[in-house]
């Protein structure tokens, strides 16, 4: 039989164990510490929510336009007219947008609350 050659040096095939009961147990464990932090962070999150919806639903909003705003200046510093052009057209929606909703954030931050509450309520 052939030896193996890797990174330079001789492998005997009879060395290769196939036994992978210990990457299961680590993958299991991962995937364990995983789900625990994301039932902690989804916690965290739903009681942040609750808290703060209003300011939340406004952060992400001006978030959004900000964003807009930003992409259109760097499309604007490489010369790209065309990207420039389109960030401008969804920054103006997007000013509009918050314009025209502005007034139905409070009663938006009411319907949040109340479904994260009722969320965390079920776990």
């Amino acid at each position: 039989m052939d030896q193996l050659k890797s990174d330079g040096g001789d492998i005997n095939p009879d060395d290769i164990t196939t036994d992978n009961s210990e990457a299961y147990k680590r993958l299991g464990a991962c995937c364990a510490i995983l789900f625990a932090v994301t039932i902690i962070m989804s916690s965290v999150f739903l009681s942040f929510l609750i808290k703060y919806a209003t300011t939340a639903i406004r952060f992400c909003l001006k978030f959004n336009i900000a964003m807009y705003a930003v992409l259109a200046g760097v499309a604007l510093v490489y010369s790209n007219a065309l990207i420039c052009v389109v960030c401008l057209l969804f920054l103006a929606i997007s000013v509009c947008y918050y314009k025209r909703v502005q007034h139905r954030i409070p009663f938006a931050s009411s319907n949040l609350k109340i479904a994260s509450h009722a969320v965390k309520v079920s776990e």
